[in-house]
């Protein structure tokens, strides 16, 4: 990178919290508003959309991460064998607001960040090849990043972050259009929005729980088919995180009336259940270990 190309980074850089702020700003107005709709199935409405987060950016050596996470967690960045703590962010239980973060790991690429916040799982398989990054690449993560047991089909690994979007140093305008932040507020609610018109291979959200299937308010399916005769009606497959079918669910196709279950007996009798959560609001701590022995306030030229 010659001189001119280290300033115009460095420009991009100093515009770039203003226009994080601003287009997250403009993401959860719109994402609450929607929220606030009376056509919204609102049992099915994820808790991860809800609420106040602490956004946190974070430089690397080739790129950027942007990171959600819940208000009410407390978050403490240590480095790795001397557990030295080098910055920490206290809950937000009483906060009004977004509250916005901006740091710098020098010298580390992104993959290694998005481990970083994720524990240290490797969600490698969903970023980019080596041969694209670097060529103007970006990417969300719209929803809680999970892990399965491939032989019980059961999560046993989920994010702590709620959403994170990534970019190479060539795509760091990624944040610079805000109306294209109202279009992903809408994205996020369309599957909770009641009368829809839905047709197959749409992802929709299971309006109310599904008892006999093990299907929870909120649990997400894909329509696999759409019938009209004898009457509209959608059949909407239900599988565990690892892909196997757990209930086919027929529904009228405004998705207000369950018509009938097939419920895969085999699975449901030799799969372990997943216990109901309290996802109430309280105050929680997250602890992060990282290898690299420094971390800058804001975000510079790594």
């Amino acid at each position: 990178m010659n001189g001119k190309e280290q300033q115009d980074l460095r420009s991009q850089l100093a515009r770039l919290p203003e226009q994080i702020r601003q287009y997250y700003n403009t993401y959860f107005s719109e994402l609450r508003k929607s929220l606030e709709r009376p056509d919204l199935f609102h049992k099915a409405v994820p808790d991860f959309l809800k609420g106040y987060k602490r956004v946190v950016s974070i430089g690397g050596k080739d790129g950027l991460i942007v990171v959600h996470f819940p208000i009410e967690v407390k978050i403490t960045i240590s480095q790795t064998g001397t557990e030295k703590i080098l910055i920490r962010f206290d809950s937000g239980l009483d906060a009004t607001e977004d509250i916005f973060e901006f740091i710098t790991f020098p010298g580390s690429p992104v993959n290694d960040l998005i481990s970083f916040v994720s524990d240290g799982e490797d969600i490698s398989d969903v970023l980019p090849t080596e041969t694209e990054w670097g060529t103007g690449v970006a990417g969300i993560f719209d929803k809680p990043a999970p892990k399965a047991d491939l032989d019980t089909g059961q999560i046993v690994w989920k994010a702590s972050w709620t959403r994170l979007a990534f970019c190479d140093l060539n795509y760091l305008y990624f944040w610079d259009d805000a109306e294209r932040a109202k279009l992903e507020a809408r994205k996020d609610i369309e599957p909770y929005i009641r009368g829809l018109e839905h047709k197959v291979l749409d992802e929709v959200a299971a309006p109310e729980d599904i008892e006999e299937a093990g299907i929870k308010a909120g649990d997400r399916g894909v329509v696999i088919e759409a019938f009209e005769q004898p009457s509209p009606a959608l059949l909407v497959e239900y599988a565990d995180p690892i892909g196997q079918t757990r209930a086919l669910a027929t529904y009228s196709s405004d998705l207000e009336n369950l018509l009938d279950v097939f419920v895969d007996t085999n699975f449901f009798e030799h799969s372990e259940q997943p216990q109901d959560s309290n996802e109430s609001t309280r105050e929680q701590t997250h602890d992060f270990s990282s290898r690299s022995p420094e971390i800058r306030k804001g975000l510079v030229l790594a």
